[in-house]
C-alpha cells in the first residue's frame, strides 16, 4: 500500500449505491500513510438521493457476476423472488 497526494481534486466525488437500507459512516480524518505533518480537514458535502429501479442493462447488474448474484441476494432478503 501506499499514500497517492494527488489522487483527487477538489470537486471530486464518489457515488455509492445501495440497494436497501445501508447505514455509511464518512470520516474525515487523515490518511495513516500520509507523510504530510499538518492535518488540514476539508469539507464534505453528503447528498442523499433516491435512483430509479435498476433494470437488466444496470451498469451495477452487468459489470461482473458478482454483481449479480450480489442483486440476486438482496432480492431473497427481502423476499422478492
Amino acid at each position: 500500500m501506499r499514500f497517492h497526494p494527488d489522487h483527487s481534486a477538489a470537486g471530486d466525488f464518489v457515488d455509492l449505491r445501495a440497494e436497501m437500507d445501508t447505514l455509511v459512516v464518512l470520516n474525515t480524518c487523515p490518511h495513516p500513510l500520509d507523510p504530510a505533518g499538518d492535518w488540514a480537514p476539508r469539507p464534505v458535502e453528503l447528498a442523499i438521493r433516491r435512483s430509479a429501479p435498476f433494470g437488466e442493462d444496470d451498469v451495477c447488474l452487468t459489470s461482473c457476476p458478482e454483481n449479480r448474484r450480489g442483486f440476486a441476494n438482496t432480492a431473497i432478503y427481502h423476499c422478492q423472488y
